[in-house]
């Protein structure tokens, strides 16, 4: 390349290389935030009677996974990395667990219920797993649910030039353990460590059986 046509490009290479900083620095911060702190309190309650929607469309809520361990993700389908990884991350995670697996549910809530639909949802999941279950909702009771653990969702526009249906989410990439009566027990935020998820919750079976 001559230095003429070096100069030329510089700018724009310099630019291009900062904004992929900029973008790479935002996504690492995010992802790495903690959650916020949730608002149960006098709510528990309604953390179970929030009526979703299952893999099947059919009307369901969290109170239909008590008696088990729960472990949530919130996400949606189309995110580029955080989503595919952590739920890949989890059905590790739960292959670890052996036999103790049977004791623990692991559940998707899309937070996009726009582009989301209940059946799409399912074969996401089970690509990962196919014991990994879809939930999503109403924007009402996504937003309700998410308050209430302390999850931070909100959705950033699509890049100019592009349809309005290729908005992404920015949202908080942590997985919430809830206790089999459906108090939420541990949040376990990132980055994930191998094992992490699966100690804890060898540690709370463990704690549950004595």
């Amino acid at each position: 390349m001559s230095k003429q046509i070096f100069w030329y490009h510089a700018p724009r290479l310099c630019l291009t290389v900062a904004l992929a900083a900029i973008i790479g620095f935002l996504v690492f911060e995010f992802a790495n935030k903690a959650p916020p702190e949730p608002a149960l309190g006098n709510e528990a309650s309604a953390l179970s009677a929030l009526p979703l929607v299952n893999e099947n469309g059919a009307a369901t809520s969290l109170a239909a996974f008590k008696g088990s361990w729960v472990v949530l993700f919130f996400g949606y389908a189309t995110c580029p990395d955080v989503c595919p990884t952590s739920l890949a991350y989890l059905a590790q995670e739960l292959k670890q667990l052996g036999s103790d697996a049977a004791s623990v549910r692991g559940i998707f809530i899309s937070l996009d219920p726009q582009r989301d639909k209940p059946d799409s949802l399912g074969r996401y999941v089970h690509y990962f797993d196919p014991n990994l279950t879809a939930l999503t909702g109403t924007e009402e009771n996504l937003r309700h649910l998410s308050k209430l653990l302390g999850v931070y969702f909100e959705v950033q526009p699509a890049p100019r030039g592009s349809p309005e249906s290729a908005y992404t989410l920015a949202h908080t990439a942590s997985f919430f353990i809830l206790t089999p009566r459906g108090e939420l027990a541990q949040t376990v935020s990132p980055p994930f460590a191998r094992g992490a998820v699966a100690a804890v919750l060898r540690t709370v079976l463990s704690t549950a059986a004595h």
